[in-house]
């Protein structure tokens, strides 16, 4: 329904830039104007505005081209062009000639590009010819890399890649692959390199595309930080302005760390246990450098799964959990319901306080578990001498670390004939809103008449308790 809506819009703001261009005649240069010239153009329209729409989604969003709903706009946007640059050429034309020859008339794309779009509208142009061949171009030398043209949904088949070539010495082919248009080479002395695709196109006419290629030196793997538990690490590979396909580590598992986020040349990792490994960067197969890494013994970060109680009264149960992994979905658990692994109630933190020299020592409060009897507790930062029992539960963080979110303390409790029932807290990542609901509406009729509600319940948020990082299974 959009995608056709907006279609109709571009038929709409074609005729209202017509009608607002000095000289033009709205019956000549829209009414009579050809129907594959305005059909292409709201169809170029719907191309764009849903690929804005849904990014990264053109394979599925893209409309059909056939008849006079051709696909020039979509090939000559992927050349570079502007949509306000290629409705000039449309609003200033009514023939589809008319309209090829002024795309050529800007100057911005080949005039040979430009006819093979125009005389195949139908095929998918979603390749740039000014950027065509798909590799990195800063490389370390004696290190495989595959260079290629793009697939065929993005280029099409009909284009054939005659012969690769590379200007400059130094350098070995490992493997070239007419199939599926790629080589791979190896360089092995540093410098600037030019590889050539020269490429026969639909209508056998060649076409050369180039890529400019930088042989450097091998670089390395640098830490932001000493690695600990808990603490945000970001490594980055040195002298390289390329894209790392893959960071990889070994001698560990995935239970033992969480990628925080990543970048075209480093990644921030945070580490739950103390551990040895090896971190690999890699483009493609090759390895690009090699780092050992080694978290020192200290207390793991851990996950904290909520529980509720089905019994009555309805308390929470907070409990570490070094071993156990939650349940993508509710299951019960005696007389206790563990909370769906997405639950804002489960975070990351610590059991205990780290050794003195560990990086997040001096950064850590506790969070105090104070229990009237089994299985009615109270969260907070202190303790209170009317409960009977209390210990430290977590340590969390008292200001926001990197990848770090606030933990806020909530209380629901119950009021009958104006006196607590019970009330129950409970930590979560949510900034729930305080509430209060009156129960019972005859009651509190006569509660109204002598002054006041008698049964309610309600909520209170005591703001933000600490900071934890989100839970990582």
């Amino acid at each position: 329904m959009t995608s056709t809506a907006v279609h109709e819009l571009g038929h709409a703001s074609h005729h209202r830039a017509v009608v607002e261009l000095p000289g033009s005649n709205r019956i000549e240069d829209f009414v009579l104007a050809d129907d594959k010239l305005k059909d292409s153009w709201a169809r170029g329209i719907q191309y764009a505005f849903m690929n804005w729409l849904y990014p990264n989604q053109v394979d599925r969003i893209r409309p059909s081209y056939f008849d006079n709903y051709t696909g020039v706009v979509e090939g000559l946007l992927n050349q570079g062009l502007s949509l306000k640059q290629i409705e000039k050429t449309v609003v200033g034309n009514r023939l589809w000639r008319g309209w090829r020859r002024d795309v050529k008339a800007l100057g911005l794309v080949d005039d040979i590009i430009v006819d093979m779009i125009f005389d195949n509208p139908y095929l998918a142009w979603a390749a740039n010819f000014k950027d065509l061949i798909i590799g990195t171009s800063q490389i370390y030398t004696n290190t495989d890399v595959t260079y290629s043209l793009p697939p065929a949904n993005k280029l099409p088949n009909q284009i054939q890649i005659l012969a690769w070539s590379i200007a400059g010495e130094g350098h070995t082919i490992i493997q070239e692959n007419m199939p599926t248009r790629s080589i791979k080479l190896r360089f092995n002395t540093l410098g600037e390199r030019t590889l050539t695709a020269r490429l026969k196109l639909i209508d056998s006419t060649e076409y050369s595309v180039v890529k400019k290629i930088n042989v450097t030196s091998r670089g390395t793997i640098t830490e932001s930080v000493m690695p600990a538990t808990g603490v945000a690490v970001t490594y980055r590979l040195t002298n390289y302005s390329g894209i790392v396909d893959k960071w990889e580590f070994s001698g560990i598992t995935g239970r033992d760390y969480w990628i925080e986020s990543t970048a075209s040349n480093n990644i921030t990792v945070v580490f739950k246990t103390p551990c040895t490994a090896t971190l690999k960067a890699k483009i493609q197969d090759s390895e690009l450098a090699v780092k050992s890494v080694t978290v020192p013994e200290d207390v793991p970060i851990t996950a904290f799964l909520s529980y509720k109680n089905n019994d009555s009264p309805y308390d929470f149960w907070l409990k570490n959990v070094t071993t156990v992994m939650p349940p993508s979905t509710v299951s019960q658990n005696g007389s206790r319901t563990l909370e769906p692994a997405a639950s804002k109630q489960h975070f990351m933190a610590y059991a205990s306080r780290p050794k003195t020299n560990h990086p997040n020592y001096s950064l850590l409060k506790p969070i105090y578990e104070n229990g009237f009897h089994h299985g009615k507790y109270a969260y907070d930062q202190q303790t209170y001498s009317e409960f009977a029992q209390y210990g430290i539960k977590a340590w969390v963080f008292s200001a926001q670390q990197p990848g770090t979110v606030p933990l806020y303390l909530i209380e629901d409790s119950k009021f009958k004939d104006k006196k607590m029932v019970y009330t129950i807290s409970y930590l979560t990542q949510e900034n729930l809103d305080p509430w209060r609901k009156v129960s019972s509406w005859y009651w509190n009729w006569l509660g109204t008449k002598k002054k006041g509600d008698r049964d309610w319940t309600e909520r209170k948020n005591s703001g933000i308790i600490g900071y934890v990082y989100p839970y990582r299974p």
